[in-house]
Parts: C-alpha cells; structure tokens; sequence
C-alpha cells in the first residue's frame, strides 16, 4: 500500500514588494530545500487576471507527487501545499523550508482560506 501524505500550510507576507518571478523563485527554492522530495520539472505560475498585484498559482512536479503555491495578495497570505507518497518527514521539512525562504511564520493548516478567520 501506497501512503499519500498532503497538508496546505497558510502563510502570512507582505506581497507589496515582491514580484511574482520572485515569489515563484522563493518557492521553488524552498521546493529544492525540501528533505526527501525530487522535483522533475514546474507548471507556471500562472498569474490571475484580477484586481489585486500578485494573484498566481505555481504546481511544482515532484517524482513524489506535487508541490503548490497560491497566494491571496488581497489577504496578504499564500497557501503552500505539498503531497507526496514518500515519508511523513517531507511534510515538516517543506513547511521548515518555506518558513526560511520567505521568513514569514506559519499561521495555520487547513483545506481553505476560511481556517485563517476561525
């Protein structure tokens, strides 16, 4: 049996002087940092047209499964999700990873926005 192991981590930031080729940067940095992941190639990101500076989504292909950024500029938070097959450590390391990275804090875990307003 295959175990799938998925978690979105939520993530305050000051998006205001960041552009979205270094946010994606960061992220896939933070990806390559991650302790027993292998990243094969990324798809983005993908920017939404909107009102709000800053609005995309990045999906990082892992031999082990995906990793993925989407940021929500008009809340100031991005969520950070991995899934991965390989071991439970990848999960730890990827939110270590991301915290380093953008030196922000985790603030919560959860499947939506709305976990950040509970």
């Amino acid at each position: 049996m295959i175990n799938q192991y998925t978690r979105t981590y939520w993530f305050k930031i000051p998006m205001g002087n960041l552009s979205v080729a270094t946010l994606a940067m960061n992220f896939l940095k933070a990806c390559n940092n991650t302790k027993g992941i292998t990243i094969l190639g990324s798809l983005g990101p993908r920017v939404f047209p909107s009102i709000y500076k800053h609005a995309f989504m990045l999906i990082v292909e892992l031999a082990e499964s995906h990793a993925s950024m989407c940021t929500y500029p008009e809340e100031g938070v991005f969520a950070a999700q991995i899934s991965t097959c390989g071991d439970f450590e990848s999960l730890e390391s990827f939110r270590s990873s991301v915290e380093l990275q953008f030196n922000t804090s985790f603030i919560t875990e959860g499947d939506s926005c709305e976990s950040l307003y509970v």
